[in-house]
């Protein structure tokens, strides 16, 4: 993902004004595992969590009250501060976003594409048929 000379990325490395910022996903029981190794390799500037899928993977509920969930989430923040990389996660609600900032998250995502798309198709099927 990096750009020549440190990488084998496209010739857009030109215009590019700084380094790509690498976040690797973690959402899966495997990847919590592997979370200490995965962090302190080189390039890797942050981490990303996707409660939902890592829910999945736990067999637990998706809610960050969910025990299993929640224990999970903390060991993840606590690893990222050690580290001193950010941690980003999904939220699925503005309550739920600050709740994770105020946890230490500093990269929250609150929409997804579906519910992004949905929502912009029906305002805009509304609007055209109201002409």
């Amino acid at each position: 993902m990096r750009y020549p000379p440190f990488g084998h990325r496209s010739a857009g490395g030109v215009l590019a004004v700084a380094e790509p910022f690498c976040l690797v996903m973690a959402e899966s029981a495997d990847a919590v595992a592997d979370l200490e190794a995965t962090l302190a390799v080189d390039g890797v500037d942050g981490l990303y969590v996707g409660p939902g899928d890592l829910s999945l993977s736990l067999g637990c509920d998706p809610s960050p009250d969910d025990p299993v969930l929640n224990r999970v989430l903390q060991r993840v923040w606590a690893a990222c501060a050690t580290v001193g990389k950010p941690v980003g996660v999904h939220a699925t609600d503005g309550t739920t976003a600050r709740r994770y900032r105020d946890a230490g998250c500093s990269l929250i995502t609150t929409a997804t594409d579906a519910v992004a798309i949905t929502r912009e198709t029906e305002a805009q099927l509304s609007r055209a048929r109201a002409w």
